[in-house]
């Protein structure tokens, strides 16, 4: 691996975006499932079917982006890229308990809609400035650089999440109580309720509380993954005018990095 490469500021630009990529790609890729099976008890098959037009969207874009790159700037794309796909990531924090299938669906195919603008024309300016003899030492350090991001995106995020369902039961928590005439008429509503199918009324209180708890680490499961999303969307959007660092390749260059990759 010849890290001299990275003295050429267009790959160590792109190895940088990259790096962002794998984070945002797999990171996203794995929250939503999570989200699906742990919250609101898809299974996993569920789960599958609701990503999988997110897949398709991908696979339509791509040549598409591919078109966009070698006819107009490349940096101009991927800055593009940057925006949808962060504005996808930001439209996703609307996540909420009882959220229908095809909005999930909707929601993961906007989330995806940008990367190929990022992803396709990012492959092209990796080879600026690069000697045709290193294009496959560039090809694998991207691979390598793409695929770390996604490993540590996936294991901060996964940390992240759990941390942020503490916070978010601390915080709902601290409303349950007595002096919250909300909760004291939930409360007293759903004993009620039990009270009537014939529960005592002491187990009827204890069934109320344990229901009142259980929706309580739904909605702070729901407002850890909304803040998950809302950092993710927040990290690409600080990209967005990042690509202009980057020189604009002329029309040799573009080919022969298009007969690269």
């Amino acid at each position: 691996m010849d890290l001299r490469l990275l003295k050429n500021r267009n790959f160590a630009t792109a190895i940088i975006f990259s790096f962002v990529l794998g984070m945002v790609l797999n990171g996203s890729t794995i929250l939503l499932p999570q989200f699906l099976q742990n919250s609101l008890g898809y299974t996993a098959g569920l789960a599958g079917l609701a990503l999988s037009p997110g897949g398709i969207a991908l696979a339509v874009m791509m040549p598409v982006a591919g078109i966009l790159a070698q006819e107009f700037d490349p940096r101009i794309i991927i800055s593009i890229g940057f925006a949808c796909t962060a504005a996808g990531l930001f439209h996703v924090t609307g996540i909420f308990y009882g959220i229908d299938f095809g909005t999930l669906v909707s929601y993961r195919v906007i989330q995806v809609i940008g990367i190929p603008l990022i992803f396709i024309p990012i492959s092209t300016l990796n080879y600026v400035g690069v000697p045709r003899e290193k294009f496959n030492q560039v090809s694998g350090i991207s691979n390598f650089t793409r695929n770390v991001g996604g490993a540590i995106g996936v294991s901060l995020l996964s940390n992240f999440i759990t941390q942020q369902r503490q916070i978010q039961r601390t915080n709902l928590t601290a409303h349950t109580n007595n002096g919250n005439p909300f909760f004291v008429r939930m409360l007293n509503g759903m004993s009620h309720n039990l009270a009537s199918m014939g529960v005592g009324s002491a187990e009827a209180s204890h069934r109320a509380i344990a229901q009142l708890s259980a929706q309580v680490d739904l909605q702070a499961s729901v407002l850890a993954f909304k803040n998950a999303f809302w950092v993710l969307g927040f990290v690409v959007v600080l990209l967005v005018p990042l690509p202009f660092i980057m020189r604009r390749p002329s029309a040799q260059e573009t080919a022969a990095a298009a007969e690269a990759h």
